[in-house]
């Protein structure tokens, strides 16, 4: 029996298809539609202005009405709500509640419809049976409920992210406690003939949608199924449909239908008018099918007469872009009978096949630029031109010449960058100036001389343990940061060569004195630590040096990874983007990394997959767009400022609340740290959160507008390339040696430019 209730507690996790992160306290959680649930023709569900509604869909009659702040008091703080069916003609809501103090409370409350009206049948406080939730260490921020074989079962998510999993039968006095799980999945439950469904995505396979019945006499469980789609982890609003024996979900605006068992893949069956919230469950009413909007108006269609998606376009996003995830959301609202569905089980193997074969049924590709897998496509031809669309041809002849040759070849625009960072390493030139003794025109812009200057810091024995700098954000042992700064030296031979076709025959000349100086430093002198369980935080990449978070000591860093980016990005204290050149009087490049969207020449819907290129374009966010477009220089005002510090001021207004009521004085201490931190952010919030650009921070981002190169994320990934590094660092081969093999590496990498 306890092998049997720890499988039933380990698949009865009832929880949300998608967010699972913990909810702020200040959000209203009726404006995240956060249930809906059917019950003898009835669909209950919650409003943006925060009503419990209970609607018959299918006779029209009217609609019965009872605001959420009729069922807590004034002072109580509503988390979450859920909503489940619970008895023949009733539903049972579920209030997570927080009073003034801050302790938390669970309500239970049975409601049924009269003929106008909503009524209160039964209220149940399970704060004392719920112990966990008035551990004030342990704070709950999500519960989720279903009912079935008329018994709720409750799924409360701690702090920890552990479920707390009840059980609450009709003339209980208290729900029952099956224990906890971990969260380990996303899983929907629904009722399923006398027991229950389980649905997921398969953890290991994103396309892989698995359903599973799990008996609720013994907690055994049987597959049902195991579905292959384009997205199981993006599927949500799942509704069970007993009379036909259909599962039912969404993605996007798309219904969705499949029969456990008939080996059939799932069949669209219908559009919504607008985009449904990403919940775990829906309804099925008679023949509609029924969802919530992101704001809780109520959505449905009739899924037996309904017109299905004439167009269904497959997008694989390899790079994982999530503008284009939300684009996808909206454009089939936009562009009716026309559906997006987001293929993430298409992985870079699949894609490489489908270059080669010239055969797939994706419509769309979503790359990283310049990586192998864009270069295959632009060698294999498999790329439709986009320059058939005036809004895409007119923002690739905005972008910087190195951009646009990124993007094009023999003449066709091949792909549209969606999303940007552009990379290079900050100094810290205050504090150069002050260690060194040398103005910030001394300070060096080359590789040569920034070694150099490594060299002398490393003579002075000025960084210590007991000293006042570190020459890196974490503190890491003398081979680390020989591997890490040889990687960024060859990082900015790699953005030279792509930036100039005769730069790889310059190259061992070139890069020559900056190796020899490389090796005459002593790295030992440059680190506080000799081994790698003194380094604070993070992985390490020779090929990049982007993997450390930063370090807690009181030692002032020298050097940072740093950023480049159009919007107000606060820097570091004396941290300043320093891009240096290969060589002394050389170009001082910034690595530009970007997705790329392509659309398969291929593709049976060329038309529409060129128009939703165009739209997620047009609704990527401005920052971006502004990022990549010269001529686009207005500053862009912050549309969530005051709602963002509306935020602020609630969780201000709960902490004081909270420290007013706390029982020591270390509590208190604690909580006081909390709001002091807070209040500055606030203030830092009101001086400088009102723009998300300003014509400083536009006119710093063009400063570097021929500096930026588009380049592949897949240096590090060159075998020959790392290999030739290791030999170098090791000693196997000499400076010379080394410049030339790596010369010759570097030619063999195509640059993918246009061709006049």
């Amino acid at each position: 029996m306890k092998k049997q209730l720890c499988v039933f507690l380990s698949l009865l996790i009832i929880l949300s298809c998608v967010s699972l992160a913990p909810t702020a306290l200040a959000e209203d959680p009726a404006g995240h539609c956060p249930d809906l649930a059917s019950c003898e023709g009835l669909v209950w569900h919650i409003d943006d202005s925060g009503t419990i509604l209970c609607e018959d869909i299918e006779n029209r009659r009217g609609t019965c009405a009872l605001p959420l702040s009729e069922l807590h008091e004034a002072d109580e703080h509503l988390t979450c709500v859920s909503i489940a069916s619970w008895t023949e003609g009733s539903v049972m809501l579920t209030l997570g509640l927080r009073d003034a103090a801050g302790a938390p409370t669970l309500r239970l409350l049975e409601l049924a419809p009269t003929a106008e009206a909503i009524d209160v049948i039964k209220t149940l406080d399970a704060t004392e049976p719920l112990g966990f939730l008035i551990d004030g260490d342990t704070p709950w921020y999500e519960v989720n409920t279903v009912g079935c074989r008329e018994r709720l079962y409750i799924a409360a998510l701690d702090a920890d992210y552990r479920f707390h999993l009840y059980v609450y039968a009709p003339g209980s006095q208290a729900p029952l406690s099956l224990g906890e799980c971990p969260l380990d999945s996303y899983i929907a439950a629904l009722p399923y003939v006398d027991d229950m469904l389980i649905a997921g995505p398969n953890p290991m396979d994103d396309g892989l949608l698995e359903l599973t019945c799990l008996c609720l006499d013994d907690g055994s469980t049987r597959p049902l199924d195991a579905v292959r789609v384009d997205s199981a982890v993006r599927a949500s609003n799942f509704a069970w449909d007993e009379s036909q024996q259909r599962l039912y979900y969404t993605v996007n605006n798309t219904v969705y239908a499949l029969s456990p068992g008939s080996a059939e893949a799932p069949k669209p069956v219908g559009t919504l008018s607008a985009m449904p919230a990403q919940l775990r469950v829906g309804a099925v009413v008679g023949s509609r099918y029924i969802a919530l909007a992101e704001r809780g108006a109520l959505l449905s269609c009739d899924v037996q007469a309904a017109a299905v998606p004439s167009v269904v376009l497959r997008v694989a996003n390899i790079a994982g872009d999530e503008a284009l995830i939300e684009a996808a959301r909206g454009f089939g609202v936009a562009n009716p009978g026309c559906s997006v569905s987001i293929a993430d089980a298409v992985d870079e193997a699949d894609a490489l096949a489908d270059a080669e074969n010239h055969a797939s049924d994706c419509d769309v590709y979503v790359l990283t630029l310049r990586s192998r897998l864009y270069r295959a496509f632009l060698e294999s031809g498999f790329v439709a031109d986009l320059s058939a669309s005036p809004t895409l041809s007119s923002a690739a002849a905005d972008m910087t010449g190195q951009m646009a040759s990124a993007i094009q070849s023999e003449g066709r625009l091949c792909a549209m960058p969606m999303a940007v960072g552009n990379y290079c390493q900050s100094l810290n030139v205050p504090a150069l100036q002050a260690l060194t003794g040398r103005s910030r025109e001394e300070i060096p812009t080359d590789w040569p001389g920034f070694l150099a200057l490594l060299e002398q810091i490393a003579d002075s024995g000025a960084l210590s343990r007991d000293g006042d700098y570190r020459l890196y954000d974490a503190d890491m042992p003398a081979e680390g940061l020989r591997e890490m700064l040889l990687g960024w030296m060859l990082q900015d031979c790699r953005l030279w060569v792509e930036a100039d076709d005769s730069a790889a025959e310059r190259l061992p000349q070139a890069i020559l004195p900056a190796l020899e100086a490389f090796d005459r430093i002593d790295w030992s002198r440059l680190t506080a630590t000799d081994d790698w369980d003194g380094a604070l935080g993070g992985s390490f990449s020779a090929s990049s040096g982007l993997q450390f978070e930063q370090g807690n000591g009181a030692r002032e860093a020298l050097l940072s990874d740093g950023m480049l980016d159009i919007a107000i990005t606060p820097q570091m204290d004396g941290m300043e983007l320093w891009p240096l050149s290969v060589c002394p009087g050389g170009a001082r490049l910034i690595g530009q990394v970007a997705t790329a969207v392509c659309v398969n020449p291929y593709s049976a819907n060329p038309e529409a997959s060129l128009a939703f290129v165009a739209y997620t374009w047009e609704n990527t966010d401005i920052e971006t767009r502004m990022s990549l477009c010269q001529s686009m220089n207005t500053p862009t005002v912050n549309a969530a400022y005051s709602e963002d510090l509306a935020y602020m001021a609630e969780d201000a207004a709960m902490l004081r609340q909270s420290i007013d009521a706390a029982q020591d004085d270390g509590e208190r201490a604690s909580l006081q740290n909390a709001l002091d931190q807070l209040l500055a952010y606030m203030e830092d919030y009101r001086q400088n959160g009102r723009w998300l650009t300003t014509q400083e921070s536009i006119s710093r981002y063009r400063a570097h507008a021929d500096d930026l190169v588009p380049i592949g994320p897949d240096f590090g990934e060159d075998d020959l390339q790392e290999d030739l590094m290791f030999q170098f660092l090791d000693g196997t081969i000499t400076p010379n040696q080394f410049a030339d093999r790596l010369s010759e590496a570097l030619k063999e990498i195509p640059h993918n430019r246009v061709v006049q």
